[in-house]
């Protein structure tokens, strides 16, 4: 006959039976003196939980899928040797995770909701947050150091262009004749006898 501890969440009094089968009156830890060995299968009655063991004895422990404000109960194996696995989830595959204490557990770090696998407990989740917060952070400040730079190379880009005007020609109007030199007063060309050659002396 195995020995089963029972702790409630609620009140984290602790409960130990010998005997085949406990009745859970809130959340719990169900804490299991087996080998991992030991274990033959894991089956589901309704809100109970029916634990076989390789030596035909079967545990049963009632209303363990019972969800409370403390989220459902939790199975876990303790070993000869003192070493505690933790279940996450019974029904699903077969997984066994190690646990120094069921400290996490009865903190409430650590839920399942019926028939899906435990989430991991608050220190990974609160390690999680603070490297996202940091990359956010980091991506935040590269998008803001982009930013300025763009706007400094806009603003060089805007920067007015000083250039040399040009002098345009001014066409003439159609006003505009030119002037003609006055022939008033110029002696007028006559035809002359052309002048006598000089005679020799």
């Amino acid at each position: 006959m195995s020995k089963i501890t029972v702790i409630s969440k609620l009140t984290h009094v602790e409960t130990v039976t010998d005997g085949s089968q406990v009745t859970l009156a809130d959340s719990s830890i169900v804490k299991i003196n087996a080998q991992r060995a030991d274990i033959l299968d894991y089956e589901r009655s309704g809100n109970d939980l029916i634990v076989k063991l390789a030596d035909g004895e079967t545990l049963t422990l009632k209303n363990f899928f019972v969800a409370g404000e403390q989220g459902i109960s939790q199975l876990v194996l303790e070993e000869s040797n003192g070493a505690l696995w933790w279940i996450a989830d019974p029904m699903a595959a077969e997984s066994y995770q190690s646990i120094a204490s069921v400290d996490a557990l009865l903190a409430g770090t650590t839920t399942a909701s019926a028939g899906e696998a435990a989430i991991w407990p608050q220190v990974v989740a609160a390690a999680a947050v603070v490297v996202g917060v940091t990359v956010i952070m980091a991506v935040a400040m590269e998008v803001a150091v982009t930013g300025v730079m763009a706007m400094a190379v806009t603003r060089r880009c805007r920067a007015p262009i000083r250039t040399t005007p040009r002098l345009r020609a001014q066409r003439p109007t159609s006003d505009f004749q030119p002037m003609a030199p006055s022939l008033a007063g110029a002696p007028k060309p006559t035809a002359s006898s052309p002048s006598p050659m000089p005679t020799a002396m």
